[in-house]
């Protein structure tokens, strides 16, 4: 076995044994979150969930580039604008709104958000004069240049756990990727085959799962490739050839609640969890009160056309002997009800518990009643800006992370711009500016 293979399988172990029992957590949030067990009858988890998603993030930014140095300087100015050109014709080229609600959704659901950037290029092929015999010859020639941002579900990330507090003290991140011994054989080259497939190459071996780790190694400058079923050696091992500053092309992601020793989120599912199964037991005994909340009762055999007396909501019957009811005082004397008072009072009683308990949760999740829309007519105008305040500031830390996100996204996309797109691209978003001036500000985007 490789020594250095060997290291980084222990390394991947060892993280993805600490980070287990979160990658567990995912899977219960998303099956509550969906209800795709129908149990739980009034999600209220999904109800937070969405009130808060466009306060969170709700539409695609607009980018836009200024100089930190006011000064008056044309050239600056040129290249800022040649960016933020740029950068608006890459967003355009992609989903990037989706990919955003993406990372927001699993923010507010499993407490972990990311996406990754990757250069994206097409070319074709052209003729161009040429000496030889035929006065041509084809080449290929770029044909278009973007910068793609990629979602990542936090559950195939793999991020260093040893002696980390907070992200900056990373020093690796790996994305689990799934494929398929075939695909994994084409991708990286026959010279695997002999150690990946154990049964001799067999179809049904060839199309068998397996897991390929691509670990950005931020100390090296290297992006490895890995199989735990290869332990002879990388599936291939390449430079860093982004140049990113901050070498990951991702930014710090957005989590939840973290505690400065460590890096593995506590989604808020987990704060409110104790409340969410109170509320879903509330909810069963409820039914189950309903379900046995009905009329019903005895009467006299002697009149037997009394039995279907409740079958239709309006309903006369025929009675032979109808002067012996009256004499009797009407029906009731000859009809008793079973009592139904404490099936009411349990039903007032559960439902009182349950709005103090979607209540708790609200408060705990930050959603205050403006925000649901809920408020009481009598209110002053103090009293709803003051429940709007609590609303805003609660959630105003989540908002302004997402912000960082989201800007810090953008700062990789127009360093990747800058550094991998050829001057001649550059300059097709320079239409607008002085041509004296064009060169200068490329060079400085360069």
């Amino acid at each position: 076995m490789n020594d250095e293979v060997s290291k980084w399988i222990n390394r991947i172990s060892t993280a993805e044994g600490c980070w287990q029992d979160y990658y567990d957590l995912i899977d219960e949030i998303r099956s509550y979150y969906t209800n795709k067990r129908r149990k739980n009858t009034q999600n209220i988890f999904w109800s937070s969930v969405e009130t808060l998603k466009p306060f969170i993030y709700f539409k695609p930014p607009v980018p836009y580039v200024q100089r930190k140095d006011k000064k008056e300087n044309a050239v600056l100015d040129a290249a800022c604008q040649i960016l933020e050109k740029a950068l608006s014709a890459d967003l355009e080229k992609q989903d990037f709104d989706g990919v955003m609600k993406y990372a927001r959704n699993d923010y507010l659901t499993i407490g972990f958000g990311l996406t990754y950037e990757k250069v994206h290029t097409t070319f074709k092929k052209v003729m161009l004069p040429d000496a030889g015999p035929t006065g041509e010859k084809e080449v290929e020639v770029l044909d278009d240049m973007c910068v793609l941002t990629n979602y990542i579900d936090p559950k195939n990330v793999v991020v260093d756990s040893t002696h980390v507090r907070v992200w900056e003290d990373v020093s690796w991140v790996a994305q689990k990727i799934e494929m398929t011994k075939s695909e994994v054989i084409e991708q990286f080259g026959l010279e695997i085959a002999s150690e990946l497939l154990q049964d001799g190459g067999e179809n049904e071996e060839m199309e068998r799962e397996t897991y390929v780790y691509k670990i950005w190694d931020k100390k090296n400058k290297k992006i490895l490739y890995l199989s735990k079923e290869v332990s002879s050696k990388f599936l291939r091992v390449d430079d860093d050839v982004l140049n990113i500053s901050g070498f990951f092309p991702f930014p710090k992601p957005v989590f939840a609640t973290l505690s400065n020793d460590g890096v593995i989120p506590v989604p808020d599912f987990v704060q409110i969890k104790c409340l969410l199964d109170e509320l879903d037991g509330v909810n069963t005994r409820m039914r189950l009160v309903q379900q046995a909340l009905k009329v019903s009762g005895a009467y006299d055999g002697a009149f037997p056309e009394l039995a279907n007396i409740l079958s239709k909501d309006v309903t006369l019957v025929e009675i032979s002997d109808f002067e012996k009811i009256r004499e009797k005082g009407g029906l009731s004397g000859f009809m008793e009800f079973a009592p139904i008072e404490q099936y009411i009072k349990t039903l007032q009683v559960l439902a009182e518990r349950r709005k103090m308990l979607v209540s708790a949760i609200f408060e705990i999740t930050g959603v205050s009643d403006i925000m649901r829309g809920n408020s009481s007519p009598t209110e002053t105008a103090t009293a709803v800006k003051k429940k709007t305040n609590f609303g805003t500031l609660r959630n105003q830390d989540r908002q302004n992370d997402f912000q960082r996100f989201l800007t810090d996204v953008l700062k990789i996309k127009a360093e990747l711009i800058c550094e991998q797109m050829p001057e001649d691209e550059l300059k097709k978003f320079g239409d607008d500016v002085a041509p004296e001036h064009l060169d200068a500000a490329i060079f400085l985007l360069k």
